[in-house]
């Protein structure tokens, strides 16, 4: 199957284990500093799953990234607990099956979470294409993780100008897969981060050697 149809096909299993998180959920405000996302009590927006957000009683509701940083501390607690003789692959890969579990277990992420969810998913498929997990480095603002699917080796990953038509992005968060010629089009009309992918300097956080292998 091509990449990108198997990208497809992962995105939508990746959207549905997580109902709650920045990117499916308006009306919405969101404070940056504290990084929080509040639903607007007077609008009740709906989720992209169609349920009502109506409960009252369950504060995680009013302040969505509750959920999502209660995941991370747990993930950072279990990582805490890793003994330091596991080498640095097997603690990536059982760190990041650790984050996939727990956040879908709780229903809830942003970005890491939704992209480690992805990877895992797509390195499961056993596909032939090399896959690797890419963060923008610059500008400092942005603060955002996808998949990256195929890059030809010989671009550079921190300009995600050159990886070419063949290149499939799967960006969970976004909601979207597309080739990376089609980056500008895909955050067309997105204001979240306030600066343009045109912008952005990208860096690899890890690719398929690196999680498979122990080095």
């Amino acid at each position: 199957m091509p990449p990108h149809q198997v990208a497809v096909q992962v995105l939508a299993e990746t959207r549905a284990k997580f109902k709650l998180g920045s990117s499916n959920i308006g009306p919405v405000n969101y404070d940056r500093r504290s990084d929080s996302y509040f639903v607007v009590p007077a609008l009740f927006g709906q989720k992209e799953s169609s349920r009502s957000f109506h409960s009252l009683v369950d504060p995680e509701h009013w302040n969505v990234n509750a959920r999502v940083r209660r995941g991370r501390d747990e993930w950072q607690g279990y990582v805490n607990t890793i003994p330091p003789w596991v080498s640095p692959g097997d603690k990536r890969r059982v760190a990041r099956a650790f984050l996939d579990s727990n956040s879908s277990r709780l229903g809830a992420g942003n970005c890491e979470e939704m992209a480690t969810s992805a990877y895992i998913n797509l390195i499961n498929r056993n596909i032939p294409e090399e896959v690797e997990l890419v963060y923008v480095a610059q500008p400092a603002q942005v603060d955002h993780i996808f998949v990256v699917i195929d890059r030809p080796a010989h671009t550079a990953i921190g300009n995600w100008r050159t990886w070419g038509h063949g290149t499939v992005i799967l960006d969970p968060w976004l909601n979207q897969v597309f080739r990376a010629d089609q980056m500008l089009h895909a955050w067309l009309g997105n204001r979240s981060f306030g600066v343009s992918p045109a912008s952005w300097t990208t860096a690899l956080k890890f690719n398929k050697n690196a999680f498979l292998n122990t080095p």
